[in-house]
């Protein structure tokens, strides 16, 4: 496809199944858990939970820093590639450089209607009720997605996208 740019959010997914370093900290997280759950005593159930603690945290920071480095250099690509998608002060003014957020809108919705349908009217309800349920649970108080902490993304770019 010409001009393709590859979306940020499978990059660095793609990018973290082959990192030697990514595997390695996930392979130190697992024996951590092992080591948890075969502690014999109080002093050593405590050191090992809080080397998994240390483990869990410095996990998904690397993640996000590996996202963080994939977004830059996708912006740069496009900022490349497409210049009239971005201001006269460099800003995007493009409507989203990844669809993963409606792609987990799309899993959402699937997973709450989980049946098939023969008659269209019903799927539809039960598929509207599903968009309204889920819509109320994101504005109620869903916790700040990595996307948006990270590239500044927002569910209403993917909306108007």
């Amino acid at each position: 496809m010409k001009n393709h740019v590859l979306d940020p959010v499978h990059k660095t997914r793609t990018e973290l199944k082959h990192d030697q370093k990514f595997k390695e900290m996930k392979d130190g997280l697992k024996k951590s858990d092992k080591k948890v759950k075969e502690a014999k005593s109080e002093e050593e159930k405590k050191q090992a939970a809080d080397d998994r603690k240390r483990k869990l945290e410095e996990v998904p920071q690397y993640a996000k820093s590996r996202y963080q480095q994939v977004l830059t250099s996708t912006i740069e690509q496009v900022r490349s590639e497409h210049p009239e998608l971005f201001d006269e002060k460099g800003k995007f003014t493009g409507r989203a450089i990844t669809s993963n957020g409606a792609e987990g809108g799309n899993w959402r919705m699937k997973n709450a209607v989980r049946v098939p349908y023969a008659r269209s009217d019903s799927a539809a309800g039960k598929s509207i009720l599903a968009t309204i349920r889920d819509s109320i649970s994101t504005i109620r108080g869903a916790a700040e997605s990595i996307a948006n902490m990270v590239g500044g993304f927002t569910f209403g770019s993917v909306m108007i996208a």
